[in-house]
């Protein structure tokens, strides 16, 4: 089934649910909700093709480093 996909960056929880502490502190969540995304077909490629524009979506929204790159 050709599906969109929605890409959704949620940006303040690495301060807020900080490695470091047992317990999450106050602080300030922005959600942005991306352009829905379409598959360019349903073979192995346009799955991986779609995973990466999404998470790109993603990344661009974040404002944290790429760790892949």
């Amino acid at each position: 089934a050709e599906v969109l996909v929605t890409p959704i960056a949620i940006r303040g929880t690495r301060a807020i649910l900080a490695p470091t502490r047992g317990w999450p502190r106050r602080g300030r969540i922005v959600v942005s909700v991306g352009h829905p995304i379409r598959p360019t077909g349903q073979d192995w490629v346009a799955v991986v093709e779609l995973h990466h524009t999404v998470r790109s979506a993603i990344v661009a929204e974040c404002d944290e480093p790429d760790l892949e790159q």
